[in-house]
């Protein structure tokens, strides 16, 4: 059966369903406007996150640096002699010093340039430990003690000694004493350093491995290690590179 609808009711439904359509369009733009509105902000709110994870790594790559160049240059007095290290404090006019090396051998340190007029502690065991105050005045020749010498043995032993191929020997003298075969030492100056480990433990023969290094520091601060360059240096560098990774990061 054919229900025939007059002029105004056909045009009435048209516009119910033209206006249920525009609806239904403005609903499917709306939904799809705000889909894309949470998509623009997740990925903006993922673009803060990386920008804020960058700027964490950095502030905490620069806090590291700085912690580290604070700490080289606030460790203790250190002096590097390739794999061998000697560490030393100031106090009260007292220069305490610790020899750590890997060595079957006699080790020497002390200051001068290339054994001309040089001051130097020698530590061996023959047997028995022994702290060795020498002085030496001719390229080529063993330093002779400085008891043989007319001068005094200023060297003292503290603790440690020789184990095992290994040294870890803690020694001390005042910095200034009575004894004219004696480097006298000035707290805060710098010294030509001498270092050297031999074959054996008499003391007879030539060294097999010899460092000199010019103007190392001695003083009561603490200066970190040193190498020839000194901590300073090294300390600089640490903040410079720091500085530079923030700026390019």
């Amino acid at each position: 059966m054919i229900i025939l609808r007059n002029k105004h009711e056909i045009q009435s439904n048209f516009q119910a369903t033209q206006l249920a359509f525009a609806l239904n369009c403005r609903q499917y733009r709306c939904r799809s406007i705000i889909k894309q509105l949470i998509k623009l902000l997740n990925f903006i709110f993922r673009i803060s996150q990386m920008d804020k994870q960058n700027r964490m790594i950095k502030q905490l790559f620069c806090i590291l640096g700085l912690l580290v160049a604070a700490s080289i240059a606030g460790s203790p007095n250190r002096i590097l002699f390739g794999p061998h290290t000697v560490t030393y404090t100031i106090t009260n006019n007292v220069l305490q010093v610790q020899i750590q090396a890997n060595n079957n051998g006699w080790v020497a340190f002390g200051w001068g340039d290339s054994m001309i007029n040089s001051d130097i502690v020698v530590v061996r065991n023959d047997g028995t430990l022994k702290v060795e105050d020498r002085f030496s005045t001719v390229r080529g020749v063993a330093p002779l003690l400085d008891v043989a010498q007319g001068g005094t043995q200023d060297w003292t032993l503290v603790t440690g000694g020789f184990q095992n191929g290994s040294w870890d020997i803690t020694i001390q003298r005042t910095l200034t004493t009575s004894d004219n075969k004696d480097y006298q030492l000035i707290n805060g100056k710098r010294y030509d350093t001498l270092f050297a480990i031999g074959n054996e433990m008499s003391f007879t023969q030539k060294h097999k491995f010899f460092w000199e290094y010019e103007d190392i520091k001695y003083s009561d601060e603490q200066l970190g290690d040193q190498d020839g360059a000194g901590s300073k240096l090294t300390a600089i560098f640490t903040i410079v590179f720091t500085i530079i990774f923030y700026v390019i990061m």
